[in-house]
């Protein structure tokens, strides 16, 4: 491929791929291959009017992957500062019965499953 491309070639149907192309002007694509039901959902994104072609429809999607990733590290950082913290209570003997914490988790789950069924 020579020069810079200004859109996407249309899929090729006998090989499923989608070129991806850059916004920075150099001359760089990427083809992915895609299922065929992924390449349908591609086309309907497009045709739908949202996107103006199919690299706008893989970019966002990459996008929203990098986002997902991104909450899912934040998620895992907390629990894993709960834990850090819990583990450094054990440490000092600020421990709770075992039984006594069952029974606190049972009573929140009871209430919670009280609140939400009352309140729909």
């Amino acid at each position: 491929m020579s020069g810079r491309v200004s859109s996407p070639p249309p899929l090729c149907a006998d090989r499923q791929s989608l070129p991806i192309l850059d916004n920075s002007g150099y001359d760089l694509a990427m083809n992915v291959n895609l299922t065929p039901d992924l390449e349908a959902l591609v086309q309907r994104k497009v045709q739908s009017g949202l996107y103006n072609n199919q690299s706008e429809v893989v970019r966002e999607a990459l996008r929203l992957l990098l986002e997902r990733d991104l909450a899912r590290e934040a998620q895992l950082a907390g629990l894993r500062n709960a834990l850090t913290e819990g583990l450094s209570q054990a440490d000092r003997g600020e421990l709770l019965p075992g039984a006594k914490v069952v029974a606190q988790v049972r009573a929140s789950l009871r209430g919670g499953k009280k609140r939400g069924s009352s309140g729909k």
